[in-house]
């Protein structure tokens, strides 16, 4: 299993990024997503 993931949206220091990725089992895409994530990181 290879998955392979690239940003589609966001910037550093932002805190929604969305992605894109593909999985392959022996060369073969088995599977693929496009999905978003926040992140919130504690201030110090």
């Amino acid at each position: 299993l290879e998955m392979h993931l690239t940003t589609v949206r966001g910037k550093p220091g932002g805190k929604v990024w969305k992605f894109k990725g593909v999985a392959t089992v022996d060369g073969e895409m088995a599977a693929e997503a496009e999905f978003t994530a926040m992140m919130d990181l504690p201030k110090e």
